[in-house]
C-alpha cells in the first residue's frame, strides 16, 4: 500500500492509507491537501500556469489526480526520475468526468517516479486538485483482482451486484441512491470489531452534488487505485445524510495494515478548520448505535478512533477528531 510524505515550498506528495481517498494527498501530513491554494490561501497555480513541484519520500508508479474544473481546463504534469530529472510535459487525460468533476492519473515513464509537477494548459485554474503519489496498484487482501485497471467500462456503470449492505434505509442511504458501481472484484469478509473516522480532504463548501462527489471517488478509487470498490463503509455527507460504501461485512481500504474488523465512516469534507454540525455528529452517533446492536462494537475510544490514531496524519481534520467522544456518548443513547 503507501505512505510516504515530504515537502517542498506549501506542496506535499504523498502515500496514503487513508483519508481522502485512500486517495486525496495532503498538504503537510497525510489526508490534507494538495490543492487550490498555498498554506497561506495564495493559489496554487503562478501567473505562468505553474505549481510548485511536490517530492515523494518513497518511489511511485503512478500519480493519481482528482480535480473539479469547467470546460476548457486542460492540466499537464510531469514526473522527476530516479535519476533525478524531468520527464517531459504531458497532458492529464480525464478518464472519468461528471459536470465539473474529473478523475486522471499519470503513470512514471520508467515505472518509478521521485516526485510530480502540474501545471495548467489551458482555461482557468481548477477549484480544487488533489494529487496523490501511488506506490502499489491494486488492493493487496483482494481475492481476485481485475484484469484492466485503466479506465471503468462504457455505460453507466451500475452493473452486477450492488453488495447492498445491512445498514437500513432509515439511517444509511442504499448505494443504488447515489449510483454506485458494482465492486470490480471479490473482496475478503471480516467481522466488523471497530470503527475508524475520515474525512476525504474535499472542498467544503463543495462544488457539486453529495452524489456527483460519491461517484468521483468510487471511480477514483477503482480506476486510479486499482482498488475492487470504494474503500470506505459509510460516508457521511456536509447535510449529515450517510451513504452507503461497500459492504461493512467486506475488508476495507481506510487505514494501512489495519482494515480488517475496522468499519471505516468517513465525513465528505475537510474538517481541519471547518466545523461539524450537530447534525452530522448525530448521524455518526446513530452509526455507532446500529454497529454496536449488530456487530456488538463497544462504544469506546478504544475500539472508535480517528484515523490519526493509527498514522501520521492530520485526518480527519481537528474539528471532526474534537467530536469523537461526543459522538461515542450520544451512540449509547
Amino acid at each position: 500500500m503507501k505512505r510516504a510524505l515530504a515537502c517542498v515550498g506549501v506542496v506535499c506528495l504523498g502515500f496514503l492509507a487513508g483519508c481522502g481517498a485512500e486517495g486525496p494527498v495532503g498538504a503537510l501530513e497525510e489526508g490534507e491537501l494538495y490543492n487550490s491554494a498555498g498554506l497561506d490561501g495564495s493559489p496554487l497555480f503562478d501567473l505562468q500556469g505553474l505549481a510548485p513541484p511536490a517530492i515523494a519520500l518513497r518511489p511511485f508508479v503512478r500519480v493519481g489526480l482528482m480535480w473539479d474544473a469547467e470546460p476548457g481546463t486542460a492540466l499537464e504534469g510531469r514526473v522527476l526520475g530516479q535519476d533525478d530529472t524531468w520527464g517531459p510535459w504531458e497532458p492529464i487525460e480525464a478518464y472519468w468526468q461528471e459536470g465539473v468533476a474529473h478523475n486522471g492519473h499519470l503513470d512514471a515513464p520508467d515505472g518509478l517516479g521521485l516526485g510530480f509537477q502540474l501545471r495548467l494548459s489551458n482555461g482557468e485554474a481548477p477549484q480544487h486538485v488533489v494529487a496523490e503519489g501511488i506506490e502499489v496498484l491494486g488492493e493487496p487482501g483482494a481475492e481476485e483482482l481485475p484484469q484492466e485497471l485503466a479506465a471503468p467500462p462504457a455505460g453507466d456503470g451500475q452493473y452486477g451486484e450492488l453488495e447492498q449492505a445491512l445498514f437500513p434505509s432509515t439511517i444509511v442511504h442504499p448505494r443504488s441512491d447515489w449510483g454506485a458501481r458494482a465492486p470490480r472484484c471479490s473482496l475478503s469478509s471480516h467481522s466488523p470489531v471497530k470503527v475508524t473516522v475520515h474525512h476525504t480532504a474535499t472542498p467544503l463548501p463543495d462544488s457539486m452534488t453529495v452524489r456527483q462527489r460519491l461517484r468521483q471517488i468510487q471511480s477514483y478509487h477503482m480506476y486510479t487505485n486499482g482498488w475492487c470498490d470504494i474503500g470506505y463503509h459509510v460516508l457521511v455527507d456536509w447535510n449529515g445524510a450517510a451513504w452507503q460504501g461497500r459492504n461493512e461485512t467486506k475488508v476495507g481500504a481506510h487505514v494501512l495494515d489495519h482494515n480488517t474488523g475496522n468499519v471505516g465512516v468517513s465525513y465528505l469534507g475537510t474538517y481541519t478548520t471547518h466545523s461539524v454540525s450537530s447534525t452530522q455528529v448525530n448521524k455518526g452517533a446513530a452509526i455507532l448505535r446500529w454497529l454496536h446492536n449488530r456487530y456488538g462494537i463497544p462504544r469506546s475510544r478504544t475500539y472508535i478512533k480517528g484515523h490519526r490514531q493509527y498514522a501520521a496524519t492530520a485526518c480527519p481534520g481537528d474539528k471532526l477528531y474534537a467530536k469523537l467522544n461526543t459522538m461515542v456518548e450520544l451512540s449509547k443513547q
